[in-house]
């Protein structure tokens, strides 16, 4: 006699439990993967929070340090009227002497026998109508004029005979130019010698 086995229950049964362990696998792996994506999701959302707040005090120290950059732009700029108001004061009161010192370098530089008739200005020109008794007096004015620090470039215009009275007495009548140096502040002179920076 054979026996007969009915195994058809016991592998059904087998192959429900395989699909039900798969779907219990397949369901714990969605969880972790849902727990992961959660996880990330908030830790991404933290970090951004974390550097928006960052870049909201990065713009507030920014808007701090231009507005302090914008006084200083401001002092410098002050800074450079200040320098430039001072330096017009130092050459008005360079300026200020300059006719002593020009009638000092001129009369000091008179021969002898040499009269003078007329001194005008015009901006940095000087004019001097004289008379004199000789030629070499005339060039030795000049020389004089010319070594003074007030005075260069003297040159003469005109030199002519002229009588000065009924006694047919006879006098040169001379006419010069030259260029007034006008004193430079300080400060422009110490640019000149560091090279004009």
């Amino acid at each position: 006699m054979i026996l007969k086995v009915n195994l058809l229950p016991y592998r059904e049964a087998r192959r429900e439990k395989m699909i039900q362990t798969i779907f219990i696998a397949w369901g714990i792996t969605a969880l972790v993967g849902l727990g992961l994506i959660m996880f990330a999701k908030s830790s991404i959302s933290s970090h951004i929070d974390s550097q928006i707040v960052t870049v909201s005090n990065q713009n507030k120290v920014i808007a701090t340090l231009d507005a302090k950059l914008g006084e200083i732009k401001d002092i410098n700029i002050r800074k450079k009227q200040v320098k430039a108001r001072l330096v017009i004061i130092e050459t008005l009161g360079l300026q200020r002497d300059l006719p002593v010192h020009l009638f000092e370098v001129i009369s000091s530089s008179i021969p002898e026998k040499v009269w003078l008739k007329e001194i005008s200005t015009k901006g940095n020109n000087l004019t001097i109508i004289g008379f004199t008794l000789s030629n070499a007096m005339v060039a030795d004015f000049m020389r004089k004029l010319d070594s003074s620090i007030h005075i260069s470039q003297v040159n003469l215009n005109n030199l002519a005979k002229v009588n000065i009275d009924k006694s047919n007495r006879k006098l040169r009548e001379f006419k010069l130019s030259a260029t007034i140096v006008v004193p430079a502040p300080k400060e422009t002179d110490n640019k000149k010698k560091r090279g004009g920076k």
